[in-house]
C-alpha cells in the first residue's frame, strides 16, 4: 500500500508540474505573424493564454472568437466582470471593485507597447495585425500585459524549384540517294605536236589523207589518176542530175590545163 501511495503521489507530482508549466508558458507561442489577424491576450485568474484569431472590427469580437466568452454587469452595459466565467465570485450586478477588476489594454503590432484602452470592450477597434488583452488587476498599481505585442516575422515564402526543360532531340535530315547511274564519255584528247585522235565512236573507221609528191616521172601517172579520179567524179555526178555532164566537162579542161602548165614550167 506504501509503495502505490508514494507512486501515485509521485503521478500527482508530475501532473503539477506540468500543469505549471504549460501555465507558465510564454505568451508568444500561438500569437499571429506580425502584420496579420487580431491576437487575444488574458492574463490572471489562473489564465495566461496568447490565441491568434482572423481579422475583427471589435475588441468583443476578438474575445469571443478567440474562445473567451464575456459576461458584462447588470447595471453598466458594456462593463466586462467575468472573462470565461471567472472571477466566479463577482456578482456582476454593478462595476468590479478597483483591486479586482479585468483591465482592457490594446496594441497597434508594430512595436508600439501596450495601451490602456479608453473605452469599453464593445467599442474599442483593434487595427489589422494588432492586439488585445485582458489582464486582471488585483492591487493598487497597473499591470500591463506580459506578452511582447509583437508577432513572429512572417514565413519566407519558398520559391518554387524550377523544372527542367526537355532538350529537344536533333532532327536529322534524310539524305537524298542520287537516282540513275552517271554516265561517262570519253572524248578525243589533241595530245601535243602529234596527230589528234579520233572520236571514241563505235563503227567509226578514222580515214587520213597524205599529201602525194609528183615528180616528171611520174606526171603521167598523176594525170592519169587525176583524170579517172575526174571521171569517176563526173560519173557520179553525171548519175545526180540533168546538169552534172557539165561539170564533167569544166573539171576536164582545168586538169588537162593545169598539167600542161606543169610541164611547161618544169622544162624552163
Amino acid at each position: 500500500m506504501n509503495a502505490q501511495r508514494l507512486l501515485a503521489n509521485a503521478c500527482a507530482s508530475v501532473l503539477v508540474a506540468l500543469t505549471l508549466v504549460w501555465v507558465g508558458a510564454p505568451a508568444q507561442a500561438a500569437a499571429c505573424e506580425k502584420g496579420t489577424g487580431t491576437t487575444v491576450v488574458v492574463q490572471g485568474q489562473g489564465m495566461n493564454s496568447t490565441r491568434c484569431t482572423g481579422k475583427v472590427s471589435k475588441a468583443s469580437e476578438a474575445f469571443e472568437t478567440a474562445g473567451f466568452p464575456l459576461t458584462y454587469t447588470t447595471r453598466f452595459q458594456g462593463f466586462v466582470c467575468r472573462v470565461s466565467g471567472k472571477p466566479a465570485s463577482d456578482p456582476c450586478q454593478t462595476a468590479s471593485p478597483a483591486d479586482a477588476y479585468w483591465g482592457l489594454f490594446w496594441a497597434d503590432g508594430k512595436g508600439g507597447g501596450w495601451k490602456y484602452a479608453d473605452k469599453g470592450v464593445a467599442q474599442l477597434s483593434i487595427p489589422e495585425g494588432g492586439w488585445v488583452a485582458f489582464r486582471f488587476q488585483d492591487g493598487d498599481g497597473k499591470k500591463y500585459p506580459s506578452a511582447n505585442p509583437v508577432g513572429p516575422a512572417p514565413k519566407p515564402t519558398p520559391k518554387p524549384t524550377p523544372k527542367p526543360t526537355a532538350k529537344p532531340k536533333p532532327t536529322v535530315a534524310p539524305t537524298s540517294k542520287p537516282s540513275g547511274t552517271p554516265s561517262t564519255s570519253t572524248s578525243a584528247t589533241p595530245t601535243p605536236g602529234g596527230t589528234p585522235s579520233a572520236s571514241a565512236t563505235p563503227g567509226a573507221t578514222p580515214s587520213t589523207d597524205a599529201p602525194v609528191a609528183v615528180d616528171d616521172e611520174s606526171a603521167g601517172d598523176s594525170t592519169d589518176q587525176a583524170t579517172a579520179g575526174v571521171s569517176t567524179s563526173a560519173d557520179d555526178d553525171a548519175s545526180s542530175g540533168p546538169g552534172g555532164w557539165t561539170f564533167v566537162a569544166l573539171g576536164l579542161l582545168a586538169a588537162t590545163g593545169g598539167l600542161i602548165g606543169w610541164r611547161v614550167w618544169k622544162r624552163r
